[in-house]
């Protein structure tokens, strides 16, 4: 039998190995001479060490670090606190090596340091070929082959040696020279292919023809020819393939030849070959499947003069176990050979045992991709290290493992462990999955681009660009579970809660066009976050409330987001105890806008069905009056006291739960409908009134339905007079009530009369604190109750009586010509029922009649009244100050009893005639005391009117400033 041989030159190597050969002297510091003694109180640095083991380019050439392979060493020291220090470079001479020059510098103490922890570089540099020492450009022409730095060491008083171990090589380029000499028979071209084998490395060469030595002519057949391959390639491994076109007379074909070769960073590679049988050479393919090899035995070509060729060995793997190769993809027919004498071309599949169940997959460490099939909705598999055939995860059968939407991902082994140097590496680009857990160290990643996952938990760092996180049983899409994780949201669906397991640890980031939350109890959980709070990059693609953010504080200036740049609350719904918050930008800060707010329902007593309390942050900005209010029920405050306020009003139930005068103190005894609290200096802090209000213990009334309202105001309790303008001092000269400031005006002069138009007009004239003025609406009895015995408290404490109080208020029987609540009243006809003019309630029917009638009430529905007549009087639990009143009458008592004058303009405006009834009126000028009119009364409060079509007829900072929250409880 003929043999075959592939003849490689004796002084190169196609397989490249590397080692840096120690040399038994100098490199593990041991000196020719005798050292210089050192100090015992000074620090050295006295000798270096590269380790025993080095690295050869070719079995008989080398890096020699001692000899003439390195033009410079320089080395670097950093204490572990402080600056870099470049020692002075060791340069090579004509006369001396670079190691030399640094060894003795070492030996002779030149390098002092000081004590304490430092790491340590040390770097060596080669010239090019053609490059001498000599050369005036050789420092600049010198270029870095091999670098180690060190983990910190201790240097200690007198002399240290630092040990690097083996140098590493730097990422760089070497030389490729190939000579294949091969017989004529026909050879019309030859083309060479270099294919990168490491991850990462995108350097190849595709099809280069060759120059064929001798040229070939039209007679040529027979004899040897040769090609030459060189290239200045990256260094790593390569497949090289050389391809051989000829035509010898059957036809024309084609002969591969293909190697595995390695290059250095700085060195030459070179090699040469003998091929005596072109038409002989068979090709080797190997689908490795994800695997790599071990070592440099791989044949990509054979022959069938050869002897048998053992299989070649692949390197382990985390993420599965070698089984063996097979001649078919099915895993049928195992292989561990190709026998002497074989022919044809081979192809042969690796088979792994991979960590996977029905219900789990473990990458085990390793980089793990998931992505559908191509063309489906419901198949999707599984690649490791990238998305190609080669890397799919196979079953036992060599088929595609399928993942569905129940199958758990874990980023480690079986057992929770990780293999040295392995991390969580998981990306899901399409396809559906469950829960994904990532558990190994912070410097791990997942990564959703597409598809869909039930949950991720991570220690790492989670990237979601796209796809759909819908949330686990506890409704965590996203459950970060280190001190030090991260969280990028770019886009994508997430529906669960964003949050970790530790407060305050997890770095959030949000951009482009994410969907984050559901605008109610899932988002981002601000208190998972550092600092509390998403930094924003740019989000002018997202949509407006796309990002829910759950803020474990509502407190005013609370920061929730920072931009990077331009900040915008628009793209942000924040929820604070169950209910949405209002947001302002600072800067580039998105904040918490403090204001008032009510759960949507009560937290129940366990221990008596009829006690309830609100919870949460209600009272999230800070103020100076503060009150709550109870209509249709009432409450026991827990504590008597508010910090930083007195207790100034508060209105006190009766044994029939109705309103019994005012206290001037407070007890957990007493059964209120309202108290009122005001700052004792500065402002009532917003947390003080929080947990004040948290503590109160609500009552329904017969098991009613009730409403709670609650109002911080800012406004100052006393200003003085300056630059003209008159100042006041609160419930002096303008009285606050449940939201509301009230003045009235100046006593009419004797004889002087004031319409009820002048009266509105006035009223609308009116400033207080920025908000504008009206004329007074009355809208429950403990308002009604208040004018009497607040506004003209001090009227009566000085002896004047009720008769002297009467006073326009803003209820009309008048059509207004252009709308209710204008600047100024135009009146155009009447109507057959009462309404409020202006305010808050402009436009509303509080009466649905024109007068008063016997056993009939017509009061409107969930409004309010208080005439002077037998029927109000019993609903309001007040007494019938004067008897003989059936208001309104429209001037006549007989519309009571039966008559009817209702298609007449007689008395068309509302007069609070004190002692807490009101009268229909004309003039103002009646013929009794009690029907005369002294003053008018202006209310105060922001608000907005629908009616009128006025958005907010008071200073926008000063509406901020005035907050009111109003709950109804079935």
């Amino acid at each position: 039998m003929k043999n075959f041989a592939l003849k490689l030159i004796k002084s190169f190597s196609i397989f490249l190995l590397f080692s840096l050969l120690a040399c038994n002297s100098g490199l593990n510091g041991v000196s020719d001479h005798e050292d210089k003694k050192s100090s015992g109180t000074v620090a050295y640095l006295s000798a270096v060490k590269f380790g025993a083991n080095g690295r050869a380019i070719v079995p008989d050439e080398s890096f020699d670090l001692k000899g003439k392979d390195i033009y410079k060493f320089v080395l670097k020291g950093k204490p572990v606190d402080g600056e870099e220090i470049v020692y002075e470079p060791w340069v090579q001479t004509s006369t001396e090596f670079a190691y030399d020059k640094m060894d003795n510098d070492l030996r002779d103490n030149k390098i002092a340091l000081g004590i304490g922890s430092y790491t340590f570089t040390i770097q060596a540099y080669a010239l090019p070929e053609g490059v001498t020492c000599s050369d005036e450009d050789a420092d600049t022409k010198a270029f870095l082959v091999l670098e180690k730095t060190t983990n910190p060491v201790i240097i200690k008083s007198g002399r240290n040696t630092i040990e690097f171990g083996t140098l590493d090589e730097v990422a760089g380029n070497g030389s490729l020279s190939i000579k294949v000499n091969f017989p004529d028979w026909g050879v019309k071209s030859v083309t060479v292919s270099m294919t990168p084998q490491n991850e990462g490395n995108e350097y190849s060469v595709e099809d280069r023809t060759l120059a064929i030595d001798p040229a070939l002519d039209k007679n040529s057949n027979g004899g040897f020819r040769n090609v030459v391959f060189t290239d200045d390639p990256k260094n790593g491994w390569y497949i090289v393939k050389f391809t051989f076109t000829m035509d010898n007379g059957a036809g024309e074909t084609s002969q591969v030849w293909s190697e595995l070769v390695q290059i250095a960073t700085g060195r030459k590679t070179q090699a040469e070959v003998n091929i005596e049988n072109l038409n002989t050479i068979y090709p080797v393919e190997y689908k490795c499947n994800g695997g790599s090899f071990k070592g440099n035995n791989v044949h990509y070509s054979y022959t069938p003069y050869q002897d048998a060729i053992p299989m070649p060995e692949l390197a382990g793997r985390n993420a599965a176990t070698f089984v063996g190769w097979y001649s078919d993809p099915n895993f049928k027919n195992p292989v561990t050979q190709i026998p002497a004498g074989s022919k044809g071309a081979k192809t042969f599949y690796a088979k792994w045992k991979y960590n996977v169940s029905s219900d789990a997959l473990y990458a085990c460490g390793e980089k793990l991709f998931v992505q559908a099939k191509e063309g489906s909705d419901n198949v999707a598999y599984a690649y490791f290290n990238e998305v190609k055939e080669d890397n799919l995860v196979l079953d036992d059968d060599g088929r595609p493992f399928p993942v569905h939407a129940n199958l758990k991902i874990y980023g480690s082994k079986p057992d929770g462990s990780y293999p040295e140097g392995g991390k969580d590496d998981i990306t899901i680009q399409s396809g559906s999955v469950a829960n994904i857990y990532a558990r190994g160290e912070t410097n791990g990643s997942v990564t959703v681009n597409g598809g869909t996952v039930r949950s991720i938990e991570s220690t790492g760092t989670v990237n979601v660009n796209g796809g759909t996180i819908l949330g686990d049983d506890n409704n965590y899409a996203i459950k970060t579970t280190s001190d030090d994780a991260c969280v990028n949201i770019t886009g994508g669906t997430i529906n669960g809660n964003v949050g970790g397991l530790y407060e305050g640890c997890t770095l959030i980031k949000v951009s482009g066009n994410p969907h984050v939350g559901n605008q109610k109890d899932r988002g981002i959980l601000l208190s998972s976050a550092i600092d509390k709070k998403v930094i924003a990059g740019n989000l002018n693609k997202a949509e407006k409330d796309s990002i829910t953010l759950i803020a474990p504080s509502a407190t005013e200036g609370t920061v929730l987001v920072t931009f990077e740049g331009q900040a915008y609350t628009m793209f942000f719904v924040i929820i604070n105890s169950d209910r949405k918050r209002n947001a302002q930008v600072v800067g580039n800060d998105v904040m918490v806008n403090g204001d008032l707010s009510l759960p949507t329902s009560l937290k129940a007593d366990e221990s008596d069905a009829n006690t309830f309390y609100v919870f949460g942050e209600n009272v999230t900005k800070k103020g100076t009056i503060f009150s709550v209010f109870a209509d249709g029920g009432y409450f026991n405050v827990g504590d008597i006291s508010l910090d930083g306020a007195s207790f100034s009003m508060g209105i006190p139930l009766d044994a029939n739960f109705k309103e019994n005068g005012y206290a001037d103190s407070v007890s957990t005894e007493t059964n209120f409908r309202y108290i009122q609290f005001t700052s004792t200096g500065g402002d009532i802090s917003s947390e003080k009134a929080n947990a004040f209000l948290n503590k109160i213990k609500f009552h329904k009334i017969d098991n009613k339905p009730f409403k709670i309202r609650i109002n911080l105001e800012t406004v100052p309790i006393k200003v003085e007079d300056k630059d003209g303008k008159k100042g006041y001092e609160l419930n002096m000269d303008v009285f606050y009530f449940d939201g509301s400031f009230y003045k009235k005006s100046e006593p009419f002069d004797n004889g002087t009369k004031v319409s009820w138009q002048q009266a509105y007009n006035k009223a609308k004239e009116e400033r207080f604190n920025g908000l504008q003025g009206y004329l007074m609406t009355i809208t429950s009895d403990a308002e009604n109750k208040f004018i009497y015995d607040q506004v003209f408290k001090a009227e009566r404490e000085k002896g004047q009586t009720p008769d002297d109080f009467g006073s326009w208020i803003g209820g009309i029987r008048q059509k207004p010509k252009v709308n209710y609540d204008a600047s100024t009243w135009q009146p155009n006809g009447f109507n057959k029922y009462w309404s409020w003019a202006c305010g808050p309630d402009a436009g509303k029917v509080f009466y649905t009649n024109t007068f008063s009638r016997d056993g009939q009430d017509y009061r409107a529905e969930g409004m309010y009244s208080a005439w002077s007549n037998p029927e109000d009087c019993k609903k309001n639990g007040i007494p019938r100050a004067y008897a003989g009143d059936y208001e309104p009458n429209n001037e006549s008592n007989a519309n009571y009893t039966g008559g009817d004058n209702s298609d007449t303009a007689k008395e068309l405006y509302l007069q609070y005639t004190g002692h807490y009834v009101w009268n229909d009126a004309s003039t103002g000028n009646g013929s009794q005391a009690r029907w005369k009119i002294h003053y008018y009364i202006v209310e105060f409060t922001p608000y907005e009117n629908p009616v009128a079509g006025i958005a907010i007829p008071t200073d926008p900072e000063v509406y901020k400033a005035n907050s009111h929250a109003e709950q109804s409880y079935e």
